[in-house]
């Protein structure tokens, strides 16, 4: 809903604010949840943008269990921006679904649908700040186990599951406006 209105990170600091609360309110009113003050919606999109400064395996192997980092590992080695979904059930066909409600069950929930969103609204565009732990040679759209945006997304969304779906992919949707502008505008 942020991108509607064009390009996040093209906005000023003050408008993204504004409308990040915006779009997130709407989401949290319409599913009877409790809205955001400005200052809360701030301080998630900074976090992402500090997020996105950090390794993003080690991110997410922080969250997860040794059983539900070896079957992320697995997935995040092979899969691509562009067919994450379809890898996805291979790895479930393959090594079973992630137990619902686990922590990895909510990493793929939200990180599934943010490589789909972020590899079609990015998709020919090129990073201006170069997360030193990701691989020079590697593209942000080439290997999931390295998308920044994603991983910040997925993680944070995971770490707020407890406040349910909604709540989860909002405060993963605000992290992740935060890392897309530190990755693709002034941060």
């Amino acid at each position: 809903m942020v991108y509607a209105e064009g390009d996040f990170t093209k906005a000023e600091k003050s408008r993204q604010v504004t409308n990040a609360a915006k779009a997130a309110n709407e989401i949290l009113l319409r599913y009877g949840l409790q809205p955001m003050s400005d200052t809360e919606i701030e301080a998630e999109i900074q976090r992402g943008r500090e997020m996105a400064k950090m390794d993003p395996v080690e991110l997410i192997a922080n969250i997860l269990t040794s059983e539900e980092l070896e079957w992320w590992d697995r997935f995040s080695w092979e899969a691509r921006v562009h067919d994450a979904n379809k890898v996805y059930k291979k790895h479930c066909q393959l090594y079973g679904m992630p137990s619902k409600g686990g922590m990895l069950s909510n990493l793929l929930d939200v990180a599934l649908s943010s490589a789909e969103f972020w590899g079609n609204y990015r998709e020919k565009d090129i990073p201006t700040y170069q997360n030193q732990y990701v691989p020079m040679t590697k593209s942000w759209r080439s290997v999931l186990r390295f998308v920044v945006a994603v991983a910040v997304d997925g993680t944070s969304g995971a770490i707020a599951s407890g406040g349910g779906a909604v709540a989860s992919g909002v405060i993963g949707g605000l992290c992740s406006h935060g890392a897309d502008d530190l990755l693709f505008g002034d941060g």
